[in-house]
This record gives C-alpha cells, sequence and structure tokens, in this order.
C-alpha cells in the first residue's frame, strides 16, 4: 500500500534550513498522498533577547500541527516537534540541520533541553541529517536511526550571462574593483569580522540580508532571488565565516554552483562541502587577509577553485533528492507496516507499551 505522508514544517522559508524542508514537500507531492500543515512562525518577539519566552506558543502551535497528524503512516516533522511533550515518534522522521546553539539567544534553551531532546529522537523512526558531521555526531552518542540527505540544488537556476554581471555591477555601482562578498548579514554568519579583518583592501564589500551590517565600508543589499545570484556570480570570492557549527551552507554552495571561489571557517557539515568542491577552510580570522589578498592576487587559482567547486557542487541534484528521499519513506512505511500487523495480532506495539508505562 501506498504510505500517506504528513508534512509538519514552517509556513515559510527564512533560511538554508527551511529552504530544504520546502523541497521536500515539492519532492513527494509527485509520488505520494501528501498532506502539509504549516506552523505559522511569528514575528519577531516583542521580548528582544528573552525571546525564547515566546517558545511555549510555537510548541502549543505545532503541538496542534501534531495532533493533527495522527492518522497519516509517515510523519516528516521539523526539529522544533522534538520538544513536543507526549508525542509519540514511532512513526515520524525527523529533520535535524544542527545542534549548535551557542549564538543564537532564542535558543538557548534548546540547549538546557539536550537530555531530553536525544531521548525524544532515539524514538524517531529516523533522524535526516544533512551533513556527516552530523551523522557522526549522533552516531557518537549511540544513535542507530540517522540517515544522511544532503542538501539539492536546480544547476540550471546558476546560468548567469556575462551581460547580466555587467547590468549588476553597474546597477548598484560595484564597478572597477573585485567583489567580496561578506555572507548573509545575520550576525553569527561572520560577515562584520571578516570586514574588520579585511578593512583598506582595493575591493567593494557587499553582504545580503534584512538587517545591515552598520559598519561604514560595508554595502548591505536585499535582493530577490535573481540578483543574488548575480551578486554571487560577480563576486571576486565568497565568504562564510559562520561562528557556529553549520548544518551544511547553502550560500558556499550557491557560491559554488556560481563558479565563485569559497573561503570558510569550514565549521560543521561546511568543512565536508568545502574539502569536497576543493575550496579554502580559514579557521582563524586573523589569517583571512592574508588569504584572500593572495587568492585575489592569483587569477588562475581563482578559475581553478571556481571550476572545481562547481564540479562538485552540481553533483547534489534534485533527482538524487527526491531518490533519496522516497527510498526513505518506503523503507519507514516498511517498518510502520510491520509493527501495525504486530498490534493486529493482539500484541502491543512499542507505542502503546510506552503509553501504558506512563499511565501506570
Amino acid at each position: 500500500m501506498e504510505p500517506k505522508i504528513t508534512t509538519v514544517l514552517y509556513d515559510r522559508p527564512r533560511d538554508g534550513g527551511d529552504y530544504y524542508e520546502a523541497m521536500i514537500q515539492t519532492s513527494l507531492k509527485s509520488q505520494f498522498e501528501l498532506t502539509e500543515h504549516r506552523v505559522r512562525r511569528r514575528s519577531d518577539s516583542p521580548f528582544g533577547c528573552f525571546g525564547y519566552l515566546m517558545e511555549p506558543l510555537r510548541l502549543s502551535l505545532m503541538y496542534r500541527a501534531l495532533s493533527r497528524a495522527a492518522s497519516p503512516q509517515v510523519v516528516i516533522a521539523t526539529f522544533d516537534a522534538a520538544l513536543v511533550p507526549g508525542w509519540v515518534p514511532r512513526k515520524h522522521i525527523v529533520i535535524v540541520h544542527h545542534m549548535d546553539y551557542s549564538t543564537n539567544k532564542y535558543t538557548q534553551i534548546y540547549e538546557k533541553l539536550e537530555r531530553y531532546i536525544h531521548a525524544r529522537l532515539r524514538s524517531a523512526a529516523r533522524v535526516v541529517v544533512v551533513s556527516r558531521y552530523w551523522e557522526d555526531y549522533f552516531r557518537q552518542r549511540g544513535f542507530t536511526n540517522i540517515r544522511t540527505i544532503y542538501n539539492a540544488f536546480d544547476a540550471d537556476e546558476f546560468s548567469i550571462e556575462r551581460r547580466e554581471i555587467e547590468e549588476f555591477r553597474k546597477k548598484y555601482g560595484l564597478q572597477g574593483k573585485p567583489i567580496i562578498y561578506l555572507g548573509n548579514s545575520t550576525a553569527h554568519k561572520g560577515g562584520r569580522e571578516a570586514f574588520l579583518a579585511l578593512n583598506g583592501l582595493n575591493a567593494h564589500f557587499v553582504s545580503t540580508g534584512k538587517v545591515p551590517i552598520e559598519i561604514e565600508g560595508v554595502r548591505t543589499l536585499y535582493l530577490d532571488r535573481r540578483e543574488y545570484l548575480k551578486l554571487m556570480r560577480s563576486s571576486a570570492v565568497a565568504l562564510t565565516l559562520s561562528q557556529f557549527d553549520e548544518g551544511w551552507c547553502r550560500t558556499a554552495h550557491e557560491a559554488m554552483l556560481c563558479g565563485t571561489p569559497v573561503i570558510g571557517s569550514g565549521r560543521g557539515g561546511m568543512e565536508e562541502l568545502l574539502r569536497g568542491g576543493k575550496q579554502l577552510i580559514c579557521p582563524r580570522i586573523s589569517e583571512l587577509r592574508e588569504t584572500v589578498q593572495k587568492l585575489l592576487e592569483n587569477q588562475d587559482r581563482r578559475k581553478k577553485m571556481g571550476e572545481d567547486g562547481h564540479d562538485f557542487a552540481r553533483t547534489f541534484s534534485m533527482e538524487r533528492f527526491q531518490s533519496d528521499w522516497v527510498n526513505l519513506i518506503l523503507e519507514v512505511n516498511l517498518m510502520t507496516g510491520r509493527e501495525d500487523r504486530t498490534n493486529r495480532v493482539g500484541r502491543p506495539s512499542r507505542a502503546q507499551k510506552e503509553e501504558a508505562a506512563v499511565g501506570s
């Protein structure tokens, strides 16, 4: 029997993890009967740095969505579902992009609940991560239900003509000097630190995002998707100096698909991406200036890095992503089917045993 699937995810993409989850829905719609429950993500908290006070509200919305998803054979849920009390995830696939909350005050509450979260994740049918770094993280802690399914991209989207690049640079006054892309303007992405290390180089320094890096000499642009790719393609080098352990780093991957060389911190899953694509890893900000200068002075090396990065990055296709997810769904559905048949002959399932233990 073809499995019925419900996804319990946030309502709109904001970051790389959200885009990954949106791709899951797109990939599975054509293969299975799929129901979507979208959890509304509240806007910025009025509590400022105490935004974690809004967490009970977010969890209540997640609980309602999970309750409505009780009947399908397979449920795919975002990581926050692991915090919902009373949720029995024996049929569930939980997506975990990373578990580093050191730079995010809003989610530091998760760090306090790590043991509880781990216990919940162990009872899921599968926990999906997006890099070997996080697969190793969980396996070293005794998890046996881990599966790595990498990010995916439509390589054709990254084809930018030279005319478009010239028009973009002229439109934003980015002519005459190389462009150094500082990455997303969010604080923990390291753009501010990168600029302070490079200030004085003869280059345009550009970041992207809604909140600007408020330092003289940095342009922060809020661009649509196509213009963002034009910026990436126009840049002499893209920097991804994340200060936390990334799940993967879609920004670095997008730069590589544009043929733009990348220098990154290599934190978390980003190291696997950069090493696979023969890009540069610069873990110490004190070494960044020399690394960037040498790369800007060596056009042949930039060209080779761009080619190597592009060749590696394009192997992460949508077809590969869809195949991995379809196979996982079928695998989990077989597990569920065996457990359901056991129930019908009168033996209690694991979930029933857990419920009985709680009731006693």
